[in-house]
C-alpha cells in the first residue's frame, strides 16, 4: 500500500452557491472530499490528509489521520470570494514540504468549480515546480469544466510529462453525482492507472471499462511498490547537488517556510489586520500557512483541555 500525505483543496468561491450539482456545489464537494479523505486514510493506517480552502488559501487543518476531525472542519466551510488556483496549490505544496513523514509521497487533490483566473503559462510554471518537487496533483473539474478544460489539460500534461502517470484530470459534467463519479475515478483508485483526463460518463455506462480500470489500478500499484525503493535512493543521492543548485523558486519556498515557523509577522495595517496590498506573494503564502497552523494548534489545545472536564462531569 502506498504511503501518502494528501492536501485536499476545495473551491469555496461564490460559484459554490450554484445548484447544478445536488443542493449546491459546495455541499457536493463536502461529500466528495470526505469520501476522498476516508479512502486515503483507510488505504494505509499511516496516511494523513489536510484541508485547504482556496478562496482565502487557508489551511483549515494540517495533515491528520483523524477522519472525524477532517469531516468536522469540512462541514464548516462557507462560500466566499474567488479562487486563485496557483496560490492555493503553492500553499498546499508548502504544507506538504514539511510533512512529518518524509517517506510519504506527496499529493494534492484540487476541486475546482469556478473560472480559472490565471493564464495558462502561469499554471504551467506551477506544474513544473510541482514536478520538480515530486508532488502529484489530481484535479476534479466540474461546474465550469468547459471554460477551464484547456488550462487544466495543459497543467496536468505538463505535470505528468511524456511518460508520467501520477496526476489526473477528472471532468464531471452537470447532472452527475460528484460522490458517485469519484468512486469510479483514478483518484479513488489510489494513484490511478494512467495520467491525463478521465471522463466519468464513460465509466458509469460501461461496466467493462470499470473492470479494466480496477485491474489497471492493481498493476499500477504493484509497479509503484517496486519502483518506490529505487526512487528514494536516487532522491537521496541527488540531494547534495540539488542543495548547491537551489533555484529561485525553492529559495522563495524556504523563505516562506522560515517566516511561517519563526512567527515573524509580515506587514500589517494599523488595526493589526494584515495589509495584503503591502505583502509580497511569498509573504502572503507564509502568512496563510502560519495562521492556519496556529489556529489548528489552538483548536487541538482547546479540545485537549476540555477532555478532562468532560470526564469529570460524567
Amino acid at each position: 500500500m502506498t504511503l501518502e500525505s494528501t492536501i485536499i483543496c476545495v473551491d469555496n468561491s461564490e460559484f459554490c452557491r450554484n445548484g447544478d450539482f445536488g443542493l449546491n456545489r459546495l455541499i457536493s464537494q463536502q461529500d466528495a472530499a470526505n469520501l476522498v479523505a476516508r479512502t486515503k486514510l483507510k488505504s494505509n493506517p499511516e496516511n494523513d490528509v489536510g484541508l485547504l480552502t482556496m478562496s482565502d488559501n487557508y489551511l483549515v487543518t494540517t495533515l491528520t489521520a483523524d477522519q472525524q476531525k477532517f469531516q468536522s472542519v469540512m462541514a464548516k466551510v462557507q462560500p466566499e470570494g474567488e479562487v486563485k488556483l496557483s496560490a492555493a496549490v503553492r500553499v498546499a505544496q508548502l504544507s506538504l514540504k514539511h510533512r512529518m513523514h518524509k517517506n510519504h509521497r506527496q499529493r494534492i487533490i484540487v476541486f475546482i468549480c469556478s473560472p480559472i483566473l490565471e493564464d495558462e503559462k502561469d499554471l504551467i510554471k506551477v506544474a513544473k515546480r510541482l514536478k520538480k518537487e515530486k508532488v502529484n496533483l489530481d484535479i476534479v473539474s466540474f461546474g465550469e469544466d468547459e471554460a477551464n478544460q484547456a488550462k487544466l489539460t495543459a497543467f496536468i500534461n505538463t505535470l505528468n510529462g511524456k511518460d508520467g502517470s501520477g496526476s489526473h484530470l477528472v471532468r464531471i459534467s452537470s447532472g452527475n453525482n460528484l460522490d458517485q463519479a469519484l468512486r469510479q475515478s483514478p483518484i479513488i483508485g489510489d494513484d490511478g492507472p494512467v495520467g491525463g483526463a478521465f471522463a466519468m460518463d464513460d465509466a458509469e455506462t460501461d461496466p467493462e471499462l470499470a473492470m479494466a480500470l480496477r485491474i489497471s489500478l492493481e498493476e499500477q500499484r504493484a509497479r509503484q511498490d517496486t519502483d518506490g525503493g529505487a526512487e528514494q535512493e536516487n532522491t537521496n543521492a541527488a540531494a547534495p547537488a540539488e542543495n548547491e543548485a537551489m533555484d529561485e523558486d525553492r529559495a522563495m519556498l524556504n523563505a516562506a517556510l522560515s517566516m511561517s515557523m519563526s512567527g515573524g509577522a509580515p506587514a500589517a495595517a494599523s488595526n493589526d489586520e494584515p495589509n495584503f496590498a503591502a505583502m509580497t506573494e511569498e509573504e502572503q503564502i507564509a502568512y496563510a500557512l502560519r495562521m492556519s497552523m496556529s489556529d489548528s494548534a489552538q483548536a487541538e489545545e482547546q479540545a485537549t483541555s476540555r477532555a478532562p472536564a468532560e470526564s469529570m462531569d460524567t
